[in-house]
């Protein structure tokens, strides 16, 4: 997490997954994007053809594919509404694993969804406006540690954008 300790982040996932199923697949393929880290020096070289020479980061980040895949299929099989700590723990998985892997447009989304989650949650609350943005104005149903954390990763964002590129209408 971007200049944050993630303690209470990995408190709060852990806890997540033993009742979500989507959490816990997701969770699993960012644990098998981590060994294939560990195990390859070029990501270059990571196929899904099991090259000889790189065949267990290939297995691992196939396996990651897997449990990913899994991981959205229960979050569209959902039958239920999620929580919005289970929500914003959901994007943030989703936002690690797809800038893992590269696709940045899909991660930043996921960092622009969760914000606008969190603003239309906290302006449900009576004089929301005088607690400070990253805060949390409940922090029994939502810790500022999750706020803080997508307040962050905005402000990288921002820092990151492309000022050469335009924004198109719709995008969110």
């Amino acid at each position: 997490m971007p200049s944050h300790d993630s303690f209470s982040a990995r408190h709060m996932l852990l806890q997540a997954a033993y009742t979500d199923d989507s959490i816990k697949h997701a969770s699993i393929a960012l644990g098998a994007l981590d060994k294939t880290a560990e195990t390859i020096a070029d990501f270059g070289k990571l196929s899904l053809d099991n090259a000889p020479e790189e065949v267990s980061a290939n297995e691992h980040h196939r396996f990651a594919l897997e449990e990913y895949t899994k991981a959205v299929a229960s979050m569209r099989a959902g039958s239920t509404a999620k929580d919005i700590r289970t929500t914003l723990l959901s994007i943030l998985l989703i936002f690690c694993f797809e800038a893992w892997n590269g696709n940045i447009e899909v991660a930043a989304r996921q960092v622009r969804n969760g914000v606008k989650i969190i603003q239309e949650w906290k302006s449900t609350f009576k004089d929301a406006e005088k607690t400070p943005e990253a805060m949390s104005p409940a922090p029994h149903i939502l810790e500022h540690d999750l706020i803080l954390i997508f307040s962050r990763l905005v402000t990288q964002l921002g820092h990151m954008s492309d000022p050469t590129k335009e924004s198109r209408p719709g995008d969110t």
